[in-house]
């Protein structure tokens, strides 16, 4: 009751002083409030609640409007997260293609240099043997020059001689 009863007058509280918006006893009116508007103190729970009402209704208002907003954001996550699972799945597909590409183009440079590989080893091989049947036949001479060497028959010497030394020159 303490609170209801005007702490100057001692008197009940009962109207309410809309400028400094508080209550205040038919004394305190008179005498402080005296030029400002004063309404009885239920019409101004009246109107109060009707402003409490109409405060109410716009939370409820807001609240309604931030739940939407809430569920269009959650929504936009959700198609956020499904289009970037498809990009990335996009994106796999297309960096499995380029190795695949890739690992065929490796390959086929592979098979083109193992090919000149082979062609140069067949190549190398076929110098080899010629080379082996130079060798062969410069040794076979070899050992006819030294057999030629070891006569003492000039004529001998002389004859055969043209023909190494032909041979000879045809070699260089």
């Amino acid at each position: 009751m303490e609170d209801r009863m005007c702490k100057q007058h001692e008197r009940l509280l009962e109207v309410f002083c809309q400028n400094d918006q508080m209550c205040v006893c038919t004394l305190c009116a008179e005498k402080d409030h005296g030029t400002h508007k004063i309404v009885l103190v239920e019409r101004a729970y009246a109107e109060r609640m009707n402003q409490l009402g109409e405060i109410e209704v716009e939370v409820k208002q807001m609240i309604q409007e931030r739940l939407k907003k809430v569920e269009e954001i959650k929504q936009t996550v959700e198609l956020i997260r499904s289009n970037a699972k498809r990009e990335i799945e996009d994106s796999m597909q297309v960096f499995t293609a380029l190795v695949q590409a890739m690992e065929r183009s490796q390959a086929k440079v592979i098979g083109v240099i193992e090919e000149k590989q082979r062609a140069a080893e067949k190549q190398a091989q076929g110098f080899i043997y010629n080379l082996e049947l130079e060798i062969s036949e410069l040794t076979k001479r070899t050992t006819e020059l030294e057999q030629l060497s070891h006569t003492q028959d000039h004529i001998h010497v002389l004859q055969v001689s043209i023909q190494f030394i032909a041979l000879h020159r045809g070699l260089k």
